[in-house]
């Protein structure tokens, strides 16, 4: 039967701390003590440790001492597991987040020892340093990550990310271009080797990588559509093409009859590009390199950094003229669903949910339509 103590301790600070121990029978193959033990700041929080452990030896459920670290598992959780359901590119990320948030303040710690406060805490060292709430939430969610997988090995008895507070994480309105504002950007755009890939981003509402990764067997001149079935992204530094990150994200999207046309000069340039080089080695990219290779999407950023400073338009990023796109569709009247289907969003609550922030005087266009309907003859 497992025994437990508590011990007072006063640090030559003279700082009182308690220390909660529980022995756990002997390792019936070696015959070896076996003990778990924490150090707590009040003599209430040691006798709730030392009552939930032993509840817990008496139930059969106590955990085996282990000193697994966080970052041993954030280690194990990143080579191991979630490459097994996450793309490389993605992987990536998940990496910066551990490495640059997670193991510097909680690395250190024995996960059998880290608890919810811990987690509260560097969540508020994150806020007070600006980081930014969803980014927060990132780091919870890999955190989560990689505890479910300590619960799942029997080195914790539960996940404390997942009851530590995030904090609310409110959608902010997408800072946007108003028409105007897009239409003098691809004024000064004309003249961009990229063109019309400019004009196609703001027509469209696609992706970065998703226009890069266009090729012309994904155009239907007949039905003046584009079909979005692979993106170009950068893998450390690298551009590569890949898959769609979702299945909604394949999508047809409908253009305008001046779009196809833009489309149509741009072909024939590309052809006598394509004529003109001595080696051609993408043979279907819209837009690409002078040898049709990928176009490396920082360089597409970079371009567009100095068409936005040429042409004195509000800075915004790449993937905010897809918010404008969406936002000038909405205010113009079309329905959510419409907008949703192509942006590649999986229902309509995810479109509302970005964009209803950016809409405060929706409604008062909904009451003036009410007011008409109802006003009598």
């Amino acid at each position: 039967m497992a025994r437990g103590s508590i011990q007072k301790r006063t640090g030559t600070n003279g700082d009182t701390s308690y220390r909660a121990r529980v022995e756990f029978p002997a390792d019936p193959v070696t015959g070896k003590r076996r003990q778990r033990s924490e150090t707590f700041k009040t003599k209430r929080a040691a006798e709730g440790a030392l009552a939930k452990w032993l509840t817990e030896v008496e139930r059969g459920t106590a955990l085996e001492p282990d000193k697994t670290t966080v970052r041993e598992l954030l280690d194990r959780w990143l080579t191991e597991v979630a490459p097994l359901t996450t793309r490389e590119t993605t992987l990536v990320g998940y990496e910066g987040t551990v490495r640059v948030h997670i193991m510097p303040m909680l690395g250190s710690f024995v996960v059998q020892r880290l608890r919810v406060e811990h987690v509260e805490h560097l969540f508020a060292i994150k806020r007070a340093e600006g980081l930014a709430p969803t980014s927060i939430k990132k780091i919870s969610l890999r955190l989560a990550a990689a505890l479910d997988l300590a619960v799942k090995w029997g080195l914790a008895s539960h996940n404390v990310a997942r009851s530590a507070s995030v904090g609310r994480v409110t959608v902010a309105a997408p800072k946007i271009w108003e028409p105007e504002q897009g239409t003098l950007f691809l004024e000064h755009a004309s003249t961009d080797g990229l063109t019309p890939f400019w004009s196609l981003a703001l027509e469209s509402g696609m992706r970065r990588g998703e226009l890069l990764g266009l090729r012309w067997r994904d155009v239907n001149w007949a039905r003046g559509t584009v079909h979005v079935t692979q993106e170009v992204v950068s893998l450390r530094g690298v551009p590569i093409v890949q898959a769609p990150k979702t299945p909604d994200a394949r999508r047809t999207v409908k253009l305008s009859a001046t779009m196809m046309s833009k489309l149509k000069q741009h072909r024939l340039r590309w052809q006598e590009r394509q004529a003109a080089a001595l080696e051609w080695c993408e043979p279907d990219l819209v837009f690409c390199t002078a040898t049709g290779k990928p176009v490396n999407p920082q360089h597409v950023r970079r371009s567009f950094d100095r068409i936005i400073a040429k042409a004195g338009v509000p800075k915004i990023t790449i993937h905010q003229m897809r918010h404008s796109h969406a936002v000038w569709l909405l205010k113009g009247g079309t329905s959510v669903k419409v907008v949703a289907e192509r942006l590649g969003h999986k229902d309509v609550t995810t479109t509302l949910n970005v964009y209803a922030a950016a809409l405060p005087d929706m409604q008062d266009q909904a009451i003036d339509v009410l007011d008409r309907l109802m006003r009598p003859a």
